[in-house]
């Protein structure tokens, strides 16, 4: 069994494991800690071979430029709209997801070349032919992909990449 955390994974709520994290980061390297601990691989920038086969990924994170590539919008008046529309702030899952994005990102990158199998729970396109149909040109898709898919074309191994996140099939 092989997993990445999701943005809910890092949300701090009021339950038997809240006095166990202050901050989203921390809830999350708990939280990879006990799934490990249960024999369950965590994609956290590594990779795993299984008969072959190598497998590799993160969490990676959103990084706003669905929005910010069509709407000229700065880094605070992004940051403003995230915090008015998405949970993952007020369920303090990050307190900037420039900064959040910026360490899964940087896990990801060292991945390139390297892996047949790239998961991730967030997707790796902001473009909108990537988008669901009901979604495409909700500004609010800032918070559900990042700017990958011209790097994904240059990686001379990956053959899939696997990813969750946008709430549709």
């Amino acid at each position: 069994i092989f997993i990445v955390l999701g943005n809910h994974d890092r949300y701090l709520f009021r339950n038997k494991f809240h006095d166990l994290s202050t901050n989203g980061k921390d809830k999350a390297i708990f939280s990879k800690k006990e799934y490990s601990k249960n024999g369950i691989k965590v994609l956290d920038g590594n990779i795993f071979d299984v008969e072959g086969v190598t497998i590799g990924g993160a969490d990676g994170w959103y990084d706003g430029k669905y929005t910010t590539n069509r709407v000229p919008l700065s880094e605070p008046e992004m940051l403003q709209y995230w915090k008015e529309k998405l949970n993952d702030f007020h369920y303090q899952a990050s307190n900037n997801f420039y900064d959040t994005f910026q360490e899964e990102i940087d896990k990801i990158k060292k991945l390139h070349g390297q892996v047949d199998i790239m998961v991730t729970h967030v997707r790796p396109t902001v473009l909108d032919e990537h988008t669901h149909p009901d979604f495409q040109g909700d500004n609010t898709n800032a918070f559900f992909g990042f700017d990958y898919s011209s790097q994904i074309s240059k990686d001379p191994k990956i053959k899939f990449w696997v990813y969750g996140h946008v709430h549709n099939p």
